[in-house]
């Protein structure tokens, strides 16, 4: 970033980076050489806007497109209330990889899901990169749960996915495994991720969605440019963010960081995943439910090889369905 900066001259610097021990250190680089920095994609830690928020005036340069564990979150956990209301579910495992945002993750889902009268009948935490699960799967199906939650982000974790279905495991795969929002998943695991449901990240980038006027317009760009499906998290506001920065220099007229600042803080732009607009307290872009409203995360499920949007109802473009060996 450095370089980009003292070398190449740059003045705005979007994208990354993803990952949230960087994103939150390069909060500091910002201000040192005041140059705008534009987060689009990754750094789902919390920490973030809860960093810019006890001093927003230092860290007015840092804009973050991308969405947080906290927004996915209260996605997710109307997600699990539904599922148990409709199909008389109350027995949840829990799994994660052992990491810092899985920990987060694993205390919100616990805490809500109890409340909502689950019972949470396993909570394990396997390190990080394991290749096999078939002890704890073992597990799973031993306290007849019916709801395996998982939060792992390591490419390891697709492993347990295919050994769930090699098993045959009776409880619903759901939550966030790491690379199976790939296109490329079906093929590649030759089916194994049917009926996993999968939180896909930032929306906009699924077949089938019509969540604004430039979804599917950006869906089928992306298609003829790639030769492929976009993925699910990541895509659609790293394609936004070049039109918010073109935006606002156009309202500023200026390239200075300091008109820019003020302009992206009062933006309001339609994107392929929902309205665009920034918290001015934190420069957290604001995630909801309704993309009339806020932008909007997506949980996928795979079905028949394609991935179908089946959260939240706003965007859903299929019904959420049990894998045939719980029936």
């Amino acid at each position: 970033m450095e370089k980009l900066v003292l070398d190449k001259g740059a003045k705005i610097l979007a994208g990354g980076p993803i990952m949230s021990e960087v994103c939150l250190a390069a909060l500091d680089f910002y201000p040192k050489y005041k140059v705008l920095g534009l987060v689009s994609a990754g750094c789902w830690t919390p920490g973030w806007h809860k960093k810019t928020a006890k001093n927003i005036a230092n860290y007015r340069y840092a804009f973050k497109p991308s969405g947080n564990a906290v927004y996915w979150l209260k996605t997710i956990i109307p997600m699990l209330k539904n599922i148990r209301e409709k199909y008389g579910f109350d027995k949840m495992y829990v799994t994660i990889g052992d990491a810092a945002h899985a920990q987060a993750s694993r205390r919100i889902v616990k805490g809500a899901a109890t409340k909502q009268g689950w019972n949470i009948v396993g909570d394990e935490v396997h390190p990080l990169a394991t290749m096999d699960y078939s002890m704890l799967l073992r597990d799973v199906k031993k306290t007849k749960a019916q709801l395996l939650f998982i939060w792992d982000h390591t490419p390891e974790s697709l492993t347990m996915i295919k050994q769930w279905y090699d098993y045959k495991v009776p409880a619903l795969a759901m939550g966030f495994v790491g690379p199976t929002d790939d296109p490329a998943m079906w093929k590649q695991t030759r089916g194994k991720v049917a009926y996993l449901v999968e939180w896909g990240g930032e929306a906009g980038s699924l077949p089938g969605q019509n969540i604004t006027p430039l979804t599917k317009p950006f869906f089928e760009s992306f298609k003829k440019r790639w030769g492929m499906e976009p993925r699910g998290a990541i895509h659609v506001p790293s394609y936004s963010v070049v039109y918010l920065i073109k935006d606002a220099i156009e309202r500023a007229d200026s390239l200075d960081p300091e008109a820019l600042i003020r302009v992206i803080e009062e933006t309001d732009m339609i994107t392929p995943g929902g309205r665009m607009r920034f918290d001015k307290t934190n420069h957290q872009a604001i995630y909801g439910s309704d993309p009339k409203e806020a932008l909007v995360g997506q949980a996928l499920q795979w079905q028949d090889g394609k991935r179908v949007t089946v959260w939240p109802p706003k965007i859903a473009t299929g019904e959420l369905k049990l894998p045939p060996w719980m029936k």
